[in-house]
């Protein structure tokens, strides 16, 4: 009996983790891109063009990428409610 309980925490958890991977995902994008960008910019000696630039472009791809996940959650979500909203309607008719 005591394992059910430990399984829905560690479920718990684990959607937790994977809920908050977009802001994971949001800074580690941006630094990665400023990273690229410096590494350019120490090669043909214009500090800090191209690492702001494709700072901002890590960021905001980051942004649209998880922008995308949520418009796919939510499409899920819609889906299954209008599913369910549908299937207790044609039930309570007779």
């Amino acid at each position: 009996m005591t394992a059910a309980p430990e399984r829905e925490i560690g479920h718990e958890l684990t959607g937790a983790l994977h809920d908050s991977t977009g802001s994971y995902e949001l800074v580690i994008a941006a630094i990665a891109a400023a990273g690229f960008g410096f590494l350019i910019d120490r090669a043909f000696g214009i500090l800090p063009v191209f690492t702001l630039v494709f700072a901002i472009a890590g960021f905001v791809g980051a942004g649209y990428s998880l922008w995308l996940k949520y418009r796919d959650q939510m499409a899920v979500v819609t889906a299954d409610r209008s599913a369910r909203v549908a299937g207790r309607s044609t039930e309570e008719t007779p």
